[in-house]
């Protein structure tokens, strides 16, 4: 295959063995390629059409955190009882202190909302609150927010 020149170097014809194996790739190598790609399709859709992303989940969770500081807050700076409330049927949750004309405010519908609480602060089968007393202390409770597995 190789001619040998007097020069020490060797000449490599264009049609030789180690020309063509050099040229493109195997049909393994386009296999292998093309799975990786369908698996990571195959990931990336469930998680673009599930309608709530993680930092949404997230974004939901603060919300409603800030909602029980201001509850709790308002408790302590207007020394009496204020509760916070969720109807977890609805996905909505308020202050019982907020006026009349403000609306409860609502979570995205694909969020699953759970709320473990006291008996006393439960006021149907789909509310209940957690009440906050003027020395910061509450009945506690437990809110979980999910989606899918998150």
């Amino acid at each position: 295959m190789a001619q040998r020149f007097r020069s020490g170097f060797a000449r490599i014809r264009s049609g030789s063995r180690r020309w063509r194996s050099a040229r493109g790739f195997t049909l393994l190598e386009l296999v292998i390629v093309m799975a990786l790609l369908a698996f990571g399709l195959a990931m990336a859709v469930p998680m673009l059409s599930s309608g709530v992303s993680k930092s949404e989940l997230k974004a939901a969770a603060s919300e409603l955190s800030a909602g029980l500081r201001s509850a709790r807050g308002a408790a302590v700076t207007g020394n009496r009882e204020v509760e916070f409330l969720l109807d977890v049927e609805a996905r909505r949750y308020w202050r019982a202190d907020w006026p009349e004309e403000r609306k409860p405010k609502t979570l995205a519908a694909a969020i699953e909302l759970s709320l473990y609480t006291a008996r006393s602060t439960q006021r149907d089968e789909t509310t209940g609150g957690i009440r906050f007393y003027p020395d910061g202390s509450s009945t506690g409770g437990r809110i979980g927010l999910a989606h899918g597995e998150a």
